[in-house]
């Protein structure tokens, strides 16, 4: 099997692993029968990743979740990975920030429950609350699975191709929602709910996947001022647009969900 001694004696001994290709070739040098248990005995197992010389594990998912997509798509509007210059010093840290604490907390469970990770929480001023935790694991996992940057990231940012390739509409529709948590707006008095970006990019899938949801947003674009980068906006303005929204995306984040529904009754009107 061309697999060092050395090796299959770590291996053995529960350090290094021995390569999947090499297992799979040995799993076929064994009887029929004894291999499908052995299959069936290694697919049962949960899997956790963690880095040479570290303690500190995380869970890695069974397969991708609408759970998991919806964080992907909150990382990406209002997250950030600690950027390359951090990394050299040991700085593994995965921020989220948030607006209200009670949304937050949805965020926190989510993240727990997926990566079992201790996560912290503080006060950066009274409306913005931060998630944090770090791994270096999760950096590996969210970059080499998502394509998310580390550091400065925002007119980079789009909705990750495994996520698009599953054609999964649930998968996507939670992204999104994740998007609009992060960075959307909900206007009652204009009845308006619009998503903005400085990456043109991820605004326009958000508009080309809305309308595969049969919902119409037309896309603008503004400059707040010369120091400021151009912001691109989706906008969803009509009855049955913010109604169909409301049904296929909506919200996690509890005062925008608020806000779509009041919308949604004074439509209904």
């Amino acid at each position: 099997m061309d697999v060092k001694r050395s090796r299959l004696k770590e291996w053995h001994l529960g350090r290094k692993p021995i390569p999947l290709s090499k297992l799979n070739e040995l799993l076929f040098l064994i009887d029929n029968n004894l291999r499908q248990d052995v299959i069936k005995e290694i697919n049962s197992k949960q899997i956790y990743l963690k880095c040479q010389y570290s303690s500190h594990t995380i869970k890695f998912p069974d397969n991708l979740t609408p759970e998991l997509s919806y964080l992907i798509g909150l990382l990406l509007g209002d997250g950030s990975l600690a950027g390359n210059s951090l990394n050299k010093t040991g700085n593994w840290g995965v921020s989220v920030y948030f607006d209200k604490m009670n949304h937050l907390k949805i965020y926190k469970k989510i993240l727990e429950d997926i990566f079992e990770v201790k996560v912290k929480t503080y006060v950066q001023k009274e409306t913005c609350y931060c998630a944090y935790f770090a791994s270096k694991a999760a950096h590996w996992f969210l970059k080499g699975f998502f394509d998310l940057h580390n550091g400065y990231k925002a007119d980079k940012i789009e909705i990750p191709k495994i996520i698009i390739e599953t054609k999964n509409a649930d998968l996507i529709a939670f992204c999104i929602r994740g998007l609009f948590d992060s960075d959307g707006t909900v206007i009652v008095k204009k009845k308006v709910v619009s998503f903005s970006s400085t990456s043109e990019k991820v605004v326009d899938q958000v508009i080309f996947w809305l309308k595969k949801f049969d919902i119409d947003a037309k896309k603008y674009k503004w400059l707040k001022s010369k120091k400021y980068k151009m912001l691109f906006t989706a906008s969803i303005r009509r009855k049955s647009n913010i109604v169909r929204f409301s049904q296929t995306i909506g919200f996690c984040h509890p005062e925008k969900k608020k806000k779509l529904y009041k919308i949604c009754e004074q439509l209904s009107i």
